[in-house]
């Protein structure tokens, strides 16, 4: 599996321009009088009467009502310049499914007015953001979860990414991740809206993709995040924005269950060649997938795969579609000839099956991997227990027993992780 970490940049910065405030404060002038035969005026110091004067008197007391109204909240300045520091990381494989929640709703809702019963003392009218149980539980769990991964054993945070190639760069980029996430609330959200739900509302969503992160981190696929520190007129606020790889879109679990019953009661026939490769071909197309027997080919979608002799198929979850044959191997002359062939199809049509549940071929469940991909294959697909269980006299990676068939029901009932 592939680490990439997009951010080339170790710095991360957060400065802002000064909020000006018009209005802010006044300065009293001593009047100059001049008597004048009709009226008395009080004009600026360096008044001598003439229509020039009159002019910048009007203009200094336009300025000096609008700084006033500015104060007060009625006119607003443009805001300051927003910062969108983009921190984007990404770790593992693609994702196999967009997430379950958008980043955020609209921020059409997120005003900066309200309805009259929502003022603070500021003179400012509107229900703030961070005044929401929602915020402040967002807030928490952010803090909660960096100081949980910071104090971790690294052997159990290994746990997570012991899969990956480049294990400890996933680790270090997962903790700068946090890091930075935490910095950010210290922006707090002064942002106000008419809607006395619209915080809550925003939050939950918030709260999903929140956690949504850490089960991404876990099971190793890739994540992509954002956080955007922006200055308005009323104050600051930051925005963790969550984002996924929306390249494969997964069949439903419902859809999944249909596709197991249907390859576990497939009934392959050789073909006229006397093989079982049409069989084969057949029983991978009701899962979507079809054979590519130039195994070598592998290595342009998952360059870490071995493609030695000792494997006879594999499948690749950067080429989702597909289950790459070895034809080379020396014992597929008669394997193909014989059932056996379907069963080691089905084994690689669980790992497919594995990664649409789970988003992920390798899920933590704390047992061998392709062990519990052998279980899978024989408990939901209609593999033969005894020919898969072979294969782990010679690999014991392979062995199957209560432990490999527990954690695969886990995967199949879509529970993928295991603290």
């Amino acid at each position: 599996m592939h680490f990439d970490d997009d951010n080339d940049s170790e710095e991360y910065h957060e400065s802002f321009p000064p909020h000006m405030s018009m209005g802010g404060s006044q300065r009293r002038h001593g009047g100059y009088h001049a008597r004048h035969d009709r009226s008395t005026s009080t004009f600026l110091p360096w008044s001598n009467g003439s229509v020039l004067d009159h002019i910048c008197t009007v203009i200094l007391a336009i300025c000096l009502v609008l700084g006033g109204l500015v104060k007060a909240g009625v006119i607003k300045p443009s805001s300051a310049a927003s910062r969108d520091t983009s921190i984007t990381y990404a770790q593992g494989m693609p994702s196999s499914r967009p997430s379950s929640s958008s980043s955020s709703p609209t921020q059409q809702d997120a005003t900066d007015s309200a309805s009259s019963d929502s003022s603070d003392s500021t003179g400012l009218i509107g229900y703030r953001y961070d005044s929401s149980d929602q915020y402040h539980q967002y807030v928490n769990e952010i803090k909660a979860m960096h100081d949980k991964y910071h104090a971790m054993p690294a052997a159990q945070i290994n746990e997570y990414v012991k899969a990956l190639s480049d294990a400890q760069s996933a680790i270090d980029t997962w903790l700068r991740t946090l890091d930075h996430m935490l910095e950010a609330t210290s922006y707090g959200d002064a942002r106000r809206s008419m809607n006395r739900d619209a915080a809550t509302t925003y939050y939950n969503a918030k709260l999903t993709d929140l956690h949504q992160l850490e089960y991404d981190f876990k099971i190793n696929r890739a994540y992509r995040i954002s956080i955007e520190t922006n200055t308005t007129a009323t104050g600051s606020y930051f925005e963790i924005v969550f984002s996924q790889d929306e390249s494969h879109h997964a069949p439903s679990p419902q859809q999944l269950d249909t596709i197991e019953q249907q390859i576990a009661a497939f009934q392959g026939q050789p073909g006229q060649d006397g093989t079982y490769m049409q069989s084969g071909e057949q029983m991978l197309s009701i899962a979507g997938l079809h054979a590519d027997y130039d195994f070598q080919s592998i290595g342009n979608y998952c360059p870490s795969m071995t493609t030695d002799q000792y494997t006879f198929a594999a499948y690749c979850e950067k080429k989702t579609d597909t289950v790459f044959v070895n034809t080379g191997h020396e014992a597929y002359p008669y394997v193909v000839r014989s059932p056996q062939y379907l069963d080691e199809l089905r084994h690689e049509i669980a790992h497919y099956l594995v990664y649409s549940r789970c988003d992920t071929v390798v899920p933590p469940l704390h047992v061998e991997i392709e062990g519990m991909t052998n279980s899978y294959a024989v408990m939901y697909l209609g593999a033969n227990r005894d020919t898969l269980n072979s294969t782990g006299a010679s690999f014991p990676a392979y062995a199957m027993n209560e432990q490999t068939d527990q954690a695969a029901a886990s995967a199949h009932a879509g529970t993928c992780v295991v603290d």
